[in-house]
């Protein structure tokens, strides 16, 4: 068991208040995951509730397969003498497999959405180009003492799992789990079968549900984890239960579940996809937490897609990440060393640490593409409590960003990249080191420079400091410039296709973008040929037309908006 000690009274009292509100009401003491702490009873996953009723929607829903080999499917789930008998269920002992079955967070069961290609007349049609879309959402984890959830409070014991508790009590289980989840969601953005804006409903377009809170990385279950804890680590309260992280294992489900093609129900008529297999573009597209989870799960989607793929011709597939640019530490240290007289241009100095005392770092050598994590120490916050970290020792064992990484997985980062730094696997956790050096799918990456749930109005907390645009703006066109340039932080094995990076930066305050109507299709930057973000994807992808664009003249790739063709 963790001890943590706090020294400061108040500290001490906002620890204790936060706490209290995290006990909640009496607990049944034989309830094992969060649906059954919350309703007393376990949830039904080989026959669960049908998801609630719509009157229209674009995407259709379909169960994700009960095991990660795909079986326990959707025929079986409506009906166990159809589809595929579950592998990781005992048929004998009815004893159920806890390394391959897959279940949202609060142990209920995950579904997923579908919508078939359509013609300019909104037509079904017949075609072997995919998008695959993984939404953001609520995450939580084991932080063990600063985690980056917008509910966190700094310096409070949150862990051994109390965030999801919390979230779940507090949120009505959002990301968490598939209670009120429906048979059918919107389309939007890239999703949008209905405007002829979207060149992307002519692919068949899946929609993968977050009900995990692991950013679709985990393959771990947490059980006889306590409600709550003291401020010295202890437990008070003798109420378990368990937490599934089984997002990575929902995509092996998936698409296992999409071999050999499926079929789902669109208002009452059944319609069919064809097999995966025979995918000829593909375009992996996430936003948010779904975009910081793929930074890890892109390459081992690409290579699972390649080794099932059938086409002769080989298979064009592609990555797209919107809204999971942050200013990275390597960026940190690359640009902003020298920076020492005007503490990087913040304002407020005396928010630096200093307890270890701030100290900006050196690179390894100059003429390095890696460099010293060790000595940097400082961190910035935002509003909604997005938490840049700036500190090699949170990214090490035992640091939170690595500790939260492995409660959802032992494998999480990028098997390249662990390849590539041994001894250093540390670099791995870096979310930025990975999707600027270690992603060797072709990659597109969107953002706004704005993005309200990266910078708002500072607020201060010990050691942390404030964050405002111009701090995130010009870290990100930083980081974007290298990335377009390879300069600073040249990759490290990327780009072996010889396909440039596609950029699409607008100077805009919406998080939303890949499913967003008016920011996928209806905002234009020109860098000599006008487009929207989702034209700009769409003809790096299918045509291979490079588009790099950034809405500020500071940057070297400077586009400028201007009204839609």
């Amino acid at each position: 068991m963790k001890i943590i000690f706090f020294q400061q009274h108040q500290r001490f009292i906002r620890i204790t208040l936060f706490l209290l509100i995290l006990s909640g009401p009496s607990i049944p003491i034989y309830a094992q995951s969060l649906y059954g702490l919350n309703l007393g009873m376990e949830p039904n996953i080989t026959n669960p509730p049908a998801p609630h009723s719509v009157t229209s929607a674009a995407l259709w829903y379909r169960w994700t397969p009960l095991c990660r080999d795909g079986s326990g499917d959707h025929e079986w789930t409506l009906d166990h003498t159809q589809g595929t008998a579950p592998t990781c269920i005992n048929p004998v002992t009815q004893v159920i497999d806890v390394q391959e079955v897959v279940v949202c967070t609060d142990g209920t069961r995950p579904l997923y959405y579908l919508d078939k290609a359509v013609d300019s007349q909104n037509q079904d049609i017949e075609t072997n180009n995919w998008l695959l879309f993984f939404p953001g959402g609520s995450n939580c984890g084991f932080e063990a003492y600063l985690g980056d959830s917008v509910m966190q409070i700094p310096g409070s014991p949150v862990q051994m799992g109390e965030m999801c508790h919390f979230f779940y009590s507090n949120l009505e289980g959002k990301g968490l789990s598939s209670v009120d989840e429906k048979e059918a969601t919107a389309g939007l953005g890239f999703l949008n079968p209905n405007s002829e804006l979207n060149p992307y409903r002519s692919f068949n377009r899946i929609r993968f549900e977050n009900c995990t809170a692991d950013r679709f990385t985990g393959d771990k279950t947490h059980a006889n984890l306590f409600t709550d804890y003291d401020e010295f680590g202890f437990p008070l309260s003798v109420d378990t239960y368990t937490l599934y992280f089984h997002g990575r294992r929902m995509i092996q489900a998936v698409l296992n579940d999409l071999t050999g093609g499926v079929n789902y129900i669109d208002s009452g008529i059944t319609k069919n996809l064809p097999p995966i297999e025979d995918a000829v573009n593909v375009l992996i597209s996430a936003h948010s937490n779904g975009a910081i989870g793929l930074v890890h799960n892109l390459d081992r989607i690409t290579n699972t897609l390649e080794a099932l793929n059938n086409n002769p011709n080989g298979l064009n597939i592609r990555g797209y990440l919107d809204a999971a640019i942050r200013p990275g530490i390597e960026n940190e240290l690359a640009h902003f060393k020298l920076d020492i007289d005007g503490l990087l241009n913040l304002p407020d100095i005396n928010q630096f640490s200093s307890n270890p005392p701030f100290n900006i770092g050196t690179p390894d050598n100059l003429a390095s593409t890696i460099y010293d994590f060790s000595n940097l120490d400082w961190m910035g916050i935002s509003l909604w409590g997005e938490i840049f970290i700036f500190n090699a020792k949170e990214y090490q064992s035992g640091g939170q960003v690595r500790e939260k990484w492995q409660s959802w997985s032992d494998s999480v980062p990028d098997q390249s990249c662990i390849e590539l730094h041994p001894g250093e696997e540390f670099r791995c956790y870096s979310l930025e080191h990975v999707w600027m050096n270690h992603i060797t799918t072709p990659l597109f990456v969107s953002n706004r420079l704005q993005d309200t749930k990266q910078i708002h109005k500072p607020v201060d907390f010990d050691g942390l400091i404030n964050w405002d645009a111009r701090h995130y703006k010009k870290r990100i066109i930083t980081q974007i410039d290298d990335f377009v340039a390879g300069a600073i932080n040249l990759s490290e094995e990327s780009n072996s296709s010889g396909i440039d990076p596609g950029v699409f930066i607008t100077d805009g305050n919406n998080h939303a973008g890949v499913t967003d109507n008016a920011e996928a299709l209806n905002i234009c930057l020109d860098n000599g040929t006008p487009k929207s973000l989702v034209n700009a994807v769409y003809d790096w992808h299918l045509l291979n037309l490079p588009f790099q664009g950034v809405e500020d003249q500071n940057s070297s790739v400077e586009a400028r908006r201007v009204a839609c063709p």
